[in-house]
């Protein structure tokens, strides 16, 4: 999804707009959270007892927390840069039709033809705005259970004990 959002800031040169920046540099960052959460569970893997090493529980059940809010804003943000141009594609038989020449011609986008664009923002559409973009999203959204339960889950199971301990040096520190 992030690189659909990238790839269509980039036909349209909204790319160079500092917001559209912020925003994509976000999506970009979120596929830097998931990387470093699959290392951290990877670097911290525990042996199972049977000859086998287990990925560690706590920084994959966070990414199952959050991943789902990533994916919906990624979705946000490709909907957002899209703009228009999710709702106003021309069909192959405008392509072939007698104004053909003229969607080629004013259809293009920055360093891509006409026929590239439609490509690009029916992919952004499809995995945005139909109903199977729509099912993925609903998808994304619960694939690992009830969200309020997970975040519950990993408040309940975590051990506060250091954080805790750092609130109170801070208050015994400046009181």
């Amino acid at each position: 999804m992030t690189g659909v959002a990238i790839a269509l800031a980039r036909t349209v040169k909204s790319d160079v707009f500092l917001h559209v920046q912020e925003q994509l540099g976000e999506l970009l960052g979120y596929l830097q959270l998931i990387d470093a959460a699959i290392l951290m569970a990877e670097q911290n893997a525990e042996p199972t007892g049977r000859g086998a090493l287990r990925p560690s529980y706590a920084p994959l059940q966070a990414l199952r927390y959050h991943l789902p809010k990533m994916y919906e804003r990624m979705v946000q943000v490709t909907q957002v840069v899209s703009a228009g141009g999710l709702l106003i594609n021309p069909t192959q038989a405008d392509l072939q039709s007698e104004i053909g020449p003229d969607i080629a011609r004013y259809y293009r986008g920055a360093g891509v033809d006409a026929d590239k664009r439609i490509q690009l923002s029916k992919l952004a559409w499809d995995a945005t705005g139909t109903q199977f973009g729509q099912r993925q999203l609903q998808y994304e959204r619960y694939y690992a259970g009830d969200p309020v339960q997970m975040g519950a889950s990993i408040y309940k199971t975590w051990d506060h004990a250091a954080l805790l301990a750092t609130v109170e040096r801070a208050l015994s520190d400046g009181g």
